[in-house]
């Protein structure tokens, strides 16, 4: 199995979604939370291109693959959910019903919310193994796209309306399994099919704006209402940036692509997001830092530091005890 390289403009993009995650939690003013909504869909792409990576090095698909990947969403996201809820607990003085934890722990967004986009890096890591099998047949593309209008149909007709298992099991697998697939795709792209892309989803998020502009009576509609579940307005906007952000970052070497900072976003992204709840949290029991910029400055960096702090703590007690902690933990 190779060692997998760090790719500079990943890194970047990676701290820039989560930049823009963050700051969608901390209720900024509405042009700013229209302008980021592509940082999930990023997010995914950029998740789907490392692990195609990361499956090529690995060189077979068995359970290894697999268990590696699980442990390093599964094991942070349910030690943070613990620490989390154990703190809530402690400082509201009340618990959640018993589904509310369990439905936080499935990873979906009815317990704790934040925790959704987990279950969809588990969608992706699953479905990569079978893009890179059967995508040389030039099929699974049409497939794709096939099954996707038909689930734009189904959300029109608000299918899944009554069924949250429906919601987090197919209604994530498809949109977010396309994400995966043009994620996949990319590295492999020549330049002329990127811009392809890049102009057609353009064209139907415009479509798809002056669809919802019409629809309610001449006002602009933030993308986010085609987030839940995804739909065209909302993931054509998603796929349009963050191809062009791609395009536009990874032709060119940029000094910031190494700078240490970004660097340490990137490797600890899962857990500065999972941190940055336990921070929102406090700010909101609180009453503290009301000013959206101010909340976001203070979340994200001391989201960073908590885990610069507690990688400085393990690497002590490796250091002191000979032992070695797994990487998921960091």
């Amino acid at each position: 199995m190779k060692k997998q390289e760090r790719i500079g403009y990943i890194d970047f993009l990676k701290a820039i979604a989560l930049t823009c995650i963050v700051i969608a939690h901390t209720d900024p003013p509405a042009f700013l939370h229209m302008i980021r909504n592509f940082d999930v869909p990023l997010m995914v792409i950029l998740s789907s291109i490392l692990t195609k990576q990361s499956y090529i090095n690995h060189g077979e698909l068995n359970a290894s693959f697999y268990l590696s990947r699980l442990k390093r969403l599964l094991i942070p996201t349910w030690i943070f959910l613990s620490i989390y809820f154990l703190f809530e607990y402690l400082l509201k003085g009340e618990a959640h019903s018993f589904s509310y934890y369990i439905l936080s722990f499935c990873l979906t967004r009815y317990g704790v919310g934040y925790v959704w986009i987990i279950l969809i890096y588990i969608y992706s890591m699953l479905l990569i193994p079978f893009f890179c099998k059967y995508n040389n047949s030039g099929k699974t593309g049409i497939i794709i796209v096939i099954v996707y209008l038909i689930y734009e149909v189904l959300c029109f007709y608000k299918v899944n309306t009554y069924s949250r298992f429906l919601e987090t099991t197919a209604f994530y697998l498809i949109p977010y399994g396309l994400l995966t697939y043009l994620g996949f795709l990319y590295t492999g792209l020549e330049r002329n099919k990127k811009a392809s892309i890049i102009f057609i989803s353009f064209l139907i998020f415009f479509l798809s704006a002056f669809y919802f502009y019409k629809t309610s009576g001449g006002s602009f509609q933030n993308v986010q209402i085609a987030k839940y579940p995804p739909r065209f307005y909302y993931l054509s906007y998603g796929i349009f940036c963050s191809y062009s952000l791609l395009s536009l970052c990874e032709r060119k070497e940029f000094s910031i692509y190494k700078n240490k900072i970004i660097l340490f976003i990137s490797m600890h992204s899962l857990w500065i997001y999972l941190w940055h709840v336990f921070f929102l949290m406090l700010c909101k029991h609180f009453k503290i830092f009301e000013q959206w910029y101010a909340r976001t400055i203070v979340i994200y960096s001391l989201s960073i530091v908590t885990v610069f702090l507690i990688n400085k703590v393990f690497e002590r007690i490796e250091k002191i005890f000979k032992i070695h902690i797994p990487y998921y933990l960091r």
